[in-house]
């Protein structure tokens, strides 16, 4: 089930939120409504949002030095600032601070709503590059792990390991190919399956997914394993799997392994 975007609704007028609020869930947002700046940074602190609605003006704190921390908080969010009390020295200092657009009241509500959508995509942008980010540094961080051991079980169990906490997947194995045997031989494990799988599971090339990614050097994403007919369930009524991606692993032009990352929800990997 994809996850509605929350909008945070920040301001002293509380018609005002009540009216944003049910525009924004009739129009598929999760908004939050707070009356004050404090009530505003323990939610960004609890979750943080896709966007920010910020009343210019609040009692405890000023919305331009609301902003300020909360991008300090959460970079990735949003912050659109509201306010019937624009000035060009308020709107300049707002968008030389971050904010991602700066509206006077009364507000044009399909306006609103557009700038909102757009802010949540430009949202959902940099929180995609920041997971590269942290994707790459983990990379990094296996190559140096590589590099400084030469018991490749350990660098394998590491790598599963670390892939497993660092993104929270739900299973997540390396295979190396036996070519000799045409099959895959399951040489590092982590995640909740690591109690089903026997020692050394092996897989002819071919069958399933990771079978047929380790026969065609390709990589294999299946959002829906019911609808994947490639997908095999080893273990049928004790995996729940939903959703699966496997990555071929070479070096040189030359297939070494696969990598497979298994989720028991859908879409879990797009």
């Amino acid at each position: 089930m994809t996850l509605k975007p929350k909008i945070l609704i920040v301001d002293d007028d509380k018609f005002l939120r009540k009216t944003l609020t049910d525009i924004l869930r009739a129009k598929g947002f999760d908004p939050i409504p707070v009356s004050t700046g404090q009530l505003a940074l323990a939610q960004v602190e609890q979750a943080a949002p896709a966007v920010a609605l910020i009343d210019l003006q609040l009692d405890d704190i000023s919305g331009i030095e609301l902003m300020a921390r909360i991008k300090a908080q959460a970079a990735p969010t949003e912050c659109i600032i509201l306010t019937g009390h624009a000035s060009q020295n308020s709107a300049i200092e707002a968008i030389n601070l971050g904010a991602y657009s700066y509206m006077q009241k009364p507000y044009d509500m399909d306006r609103l709503l557009l700038t909102i959508q757009r802010a949540v995509e430009t949202h959902n942008t940099a929180v995609l590059l920041e997971q590269r980010a942290a994707q790459l540094l983990l990379i990094n961080d296996i190559g140096r792990q590589i590099a400084a051991e030469l018991d490749l079980e350990s660098v394998l169990n590491r790598s599963v390991q670390l892939l497993h906490q660092k993104f929270g997947y739900h299973h997540v194995s390396i295979f190396t190919l036996d070519a000799a045997n045409q099959e895959i031989e399951m040489q590092a494990c982590a995640g909740l399956y690591v109690d089903i799988f026997p020692k050394k599971h092996r897989i002819k090339l071919g069958r399933g997914i990771n079978g047929w990614v380790a026969q065609n050097g390709q990589r294999l994403l299946a959002n829906d394993t019911a609808a994947e007919p490639r997908y095999v369930n080893f273990f049928p009524n004790v995996i729940p799997t939903r959703s699966e991606l496997s990555v071929p692993i070479s070096a040189g032009g030359k297939l070494l392994g696969v990598l497979d990352v298994q989720s028991p929800h859908k879409n879990a990997f797009t």
